[in-house]
């Protein structure tokens, strides 16, 4: 997050895009949910 802030204040781009880190947020809630269950969880594209 620091190198986001850096970037806005700088006027700069942003190193990771919100889509990677929407992927990454996807994949640990699969974790969690699998934990969970006890079951496979699919990741959905």
């Amino acid at each position: 997050m620091d190198d986001d802030a850096l970037a806005i204040l700088n006027d700069k781009p942003v190193m990771v895009p919100g889509e990677e880190g929407q992927r990454d947020i996807n994949i640990v809630q699969a974790i969690i949910a699998a934990a969970k269950s006890g079951e496979e969880v699919k990741l959905m594209k």
